[in-house]
């Protein structure tokens, strides 16, 4: 597999690189991921195990290589450039793989957290003069992707409440066996109630932004691990508000650069429970206390 990925990587650098050490970092959810080294040049490599070669549908590396592409071509907030990725065999075992320049990250700054803020708003903005794979009046993606290891639906739509409801919330809400006792008509209808007459500027999204996905190198932040789609600005900011860690800094840049409609407050609770009903998928019942909360304070809104 490692000479294969590594002949793959010196076609697109254009000169050789011999795999000669690959450490592995971590695993997580579906992949492993590894830092590999020559003895001049390292690379960020996922890895995912398959059953058969799949051609059929996108798979979750070459759905975050389209998001990471998509969000280089904005420009307003750096990524990790894709180097390569593809599907390969070793010994009747069939392989994924996604293979990322190597980004050495440090403590963030105030100034490198307010900085990500202003440029995470200036990818919104830019978005919206940017071609993209799909119509620009329309809500979604080109394909359906993956947030984490659950598939992420993208049907697209020019009706913001139709898609944020039906692809964000009845799609993971209809896959818990728990969904008639957490979510009662009551709750959709207040729902319903709160994004009614909302309708914002189709931007695209990171789509993930929780404080694992973004990191600071010497002279920037740096976003990664993307489920992209295009939406309303404020799920990202959400997102980031929902399970801590940003900086302060980071919202006030943000306010100052582009700031948010009257009703956000509001409209974030709802926003939030598409990452809580997703835990609550992803870890067996285990986030259902704060899913709870979170529809008690959307009640109350």
């Amino acid at each position: 597999m490692w000479h294969f990925i590594s002949d793959q990587i010196s076609q697109e650098i254009g000169e050789v690189f011999i795999c000669e050490n690959a450490k592995k970092i971590h695993q997580q959810h579906n992949h492993t991921a590894y830092v590999v080294r020559s003895s001049q040049k390292r690379f960020f490599v996922k890895v995912c195990t398959r059953e058969s070669r799949v051609e059929d549908v996108i798979t979750p590396l070459q759905a975050e290589a389209d998001g990471l592409m998509a969000l280089e071509k904005v420009g307003a907030i750096s990524t990790p450039k894709v180097v390569c990725f593809g599907q390969c065999q070793e010994n009747q075992k069939h392989y994924e793989y996604l293979v990322l320049k190597f980004i050495a990250f440090k403590s963030p700054s105030e100034l490198l957290w307010s900085q990500a803020g202003q440029q995470l708003a200036e990818l919104h903005k830019r978005s919206r003069d940017i071609q993209l794979p799909i119509n620009a009046a329309h809500y979604g993606w080109h394909n359906d992707n993956y947030i984490g290891p659950t598939r992420q639906k993208n049907h697209t739509s020019t009706n913001w409440v139709d898609f944020f409801v039906q692809n964000r919330l009845v799609d993971l809400a209809d896959q818990l066996p728990q969904k008639a006792q957490l979510m009662g008509p009551d709750v959709w209808q207040k729902i319903t109630t709160i994004l009614q007459g909302h309708d914002p500027e189709p931007c695209l999204l990171h789509g993930d932004l929780w404080i694992g996905n973004i990191g600071f190198c010497r002279q920037q932040p740096v976003i990664f691990d993307p489920a992209v789609w295009v939406g309303d600005r404020e799920f990202d900011l959400a997102m980031a508000e929902l399970f801590g860690g940003f900086a302060k800094v980071f919202f006030s840049a943000y306010e100052a650069t582009w700031p948010l409609p009257e009703g956000y407050a509001k409209r974030r609770l709802v926003y939030q429970l598409a990452p809580i009903l997703n835990h609550v998928l992803m870890f067996d019942g285990d986030y259902i206390p704060q899913l709870n909360l979170l529809l008690d304070q959307i009640m109350q809104a």
